[in-house]
């Protein structure tokens, strides 16, 4: 398979499939933020350099490295497409914040 083939098959998961499926990308990740920043706040695992917890990026950055265990253990084009996808969508997010 090409790049182009890759990053078309790609972008079009990060806007058609999941977005269908899960609602929008900064929609899912602030629930998933949400729960994460309960569950380790509850596990008194937050810190002081943390007071807001997880951000919609903490969660990108930590799927790209869920994907990336994944990978260590068996290599699958899934994984690798997702690492691209989450890692798009760190960015798109960034963007749309400034940051």
């Amino acid at each position: 398979m090409s790049v182009k083939e890759i990053l078309d098959n790609v972008g079009n998961m990060l806007t058609d499939v999941k977005s269908a499926e899960y609602g929008s990308p900064e929609e899912a990740f602030q629930r998933i933020a949400t729960y994460w920043t309960t569950y380790l706040d509850h596990k008194g695992m937050l810190n002081a350099k943390s007071p807001l917890g997880i951000t919609c990026n903490d969660v990108a950055m930590m799927m790209v490295l869920f994907k990336v265990a994944r990978e260590e253990f068996v290599h699958k084009p899934d994984n690798l497409y997702d690492i691209i996808g989450y890692a798009t969508l760190a960015e798109v997010m960034a963007e749309n914040k400034g940051e």
